[in-house]
């Protein structure tokens, strides 16, 4: 999907995404632990014997720890089909969605036919800086996106 930066679908979802990150299963675990602690302690000090069980809630903050995890990780997976875009880059090689993923690519040297990389972005030179660092066989050709795009 694509969207202009700051558009109301995606301030929305980015609020929505936020607001899962400020729920954590794992602080309501370690309060309970924090006020059991303390209830034993006063019982203690009291000559009190009653037995106060907090067994019960951990079924439930697990349950609710493990939907935290679907969700954020169901977020992460959507968001990286999102792309955002402010006027200035329609015309961009960032305009190519195809190979968004969350999970990793494994390629061996014969499955790649092209890589197509920009020649220079914000001051730097992509292009050159890849032929510089990374060695390729002869059979692996490296082109310019400004190449091969319509001027």
């Amino acid at each position: 999907m694509y969207t202009l930066e700051n558009s109301a679908l995606l301030n929305s979802i980015h609020i929505g995404y936020d607001a899962i990150g400020e729920v954590d299963p794992s602080c309501i675990a370690n309060e309970i632990e924090s006020l059991s602690g303390e209830i034993e302690q006063k019982l203690e000090e009291h000559n009190i014997d009653d037995y106060v069980d907090f067994s019960s809630p951990e079924y439930e903050i697990n349950y609710a720890a493990k939907g935290h995890k679907k969700l954020t990780d169901s977020y992460s997976n959507f968001l990286a089909y999102i792309k955002t875009f402010d006027t200035t880059e329609f015309d961009s090689i960032y305009c190519e969605r195809e190979w968004r993923s969350t999970q990793n690519f494994k390629f061996t040297l014969d499955d790649i036919a092209m890589l197509i990389i920009p020649s220079e972005q914000e001051g730097f030179n992509f292009y050159t800086d890849f032929l510089n660092n990374f060695s390729l066989p002869r059979s692996v050709t490296v082109a310019r996106w400004e190449d091969l795009v319509e001027h």
